[in-house]
């Protein structure tokens, strides 16, 4: 819509370079990143979304009067490619690309403080996951090497750093006091042995290796348990590439849901 009034301008002298007496402030990001990340969206204890676009996080509130309103998190100097959120449902860890990538760890309520800065992966952080308790944080990098680490993340203390596998890893969970990682044509079961991780290769048996793009665990009511357990089946399950569903126990296929998905 056109408007008859103008607006006042500011004149400078000829030549004159300094900045305009002006500020830029960000009010809607539309649009969010999709491709080439997963656990790229949540739901918040306060019913408010979190996503990010390019460098952005953004916090959008999409019940009450003030729906169509956001905030934003602009902690982060290169685009972000990944998230997750705590346990507690309200903070959240962003982690974006970059030679040297950080790791941003931040409160979604009120002015969304920073509440720790993680740095160390080269390339990227493509994947991350809390463990149940929320004390230590499990990312997995998009370097060569698919560096594997472990972080007591409110000290900013590195536990244990690992190549994760020479294929793609997408996908990274805590399981206990276990993490379990996945990708092209594997997975990987993980235990914290002081400051390294020991490993277990997940067998496919009888069935053809797939791509898989994406980890998930069943709930327990009891955090406690599943941390103790002393038979420790790792019971998880993953989806492929090529739309079924794998649940895993003890490092083998349990059961295959053929057809779950079209495709991954």
């Amino acid at each position: 819509m056109a408007s008859n009034s103008t607006i006042p301008q500011v004149s400078q002298f000829p030549g004159d370079r300094t900045a305009p007496k002006a500020n830029l402030r960000l009010e809607w990001v539309y649009g969010y990143r999709a491709a080439n990340c997963r656990n790229n969206i949540h739901l918040t204890e306060n019913n408010e979304l979190v996503y990010f676009s390019a460098a952005v996080a953004i916090v959008q509130n999409i019940h009450d009067k003030n729906r169509n309103q956001q905030r934003f998190f602009l902690g982060h100097d290169n685009d972000i490619i990944s998230s997750c959120l705590h346990p507690d449902k309200i903070t959240i860890a962003t982690g974006q690309i970059g030679t040297n990538a950080q790791i941003c760890i931040w409160n979604t309520q009120g002015k969304m403080k920073l509440e720790s800065l993680l740095q160390g992966h080269a390339d990227g952080v493509g994947a991350m996951n809390f463990n149940a308790d929320g004390e230590k944080l499990a990312s997995v990098g998009i370097d060569h090497d698919n560096t594997i680490k472990i972080w007591e993340w409110r000290r900013g203390k590195l536990l244990a750093t690992v190549a994760g596998h020479t294929e793609r890893v997408f996908d990274i969970i805590y399981h206990g006091d276990h993490v379990i990682t996945c990708g092209v044509k594997h997975i990987r079961f993980w235990t914290l042995l002081g400051n390294t991780l020991q490993v277990e290769e997940g067998q496919f048996g009888n069935s053809e290796a797939q791509t898989l793009l994406c980890l998930g665990h069943f709930l327990t009511l009891d955090t406690k348990q599943l941390t103790e357990s002393k038979d420790n089946d790792y019971l998880c399950f993953t989806g492929a590439i090529n739309g079924d569903l794998y649940v895993w126990k003890r490092y083998k296929i349990d059961r295959i849901i053929h057809g779950a998905h079209q495709s991954g």
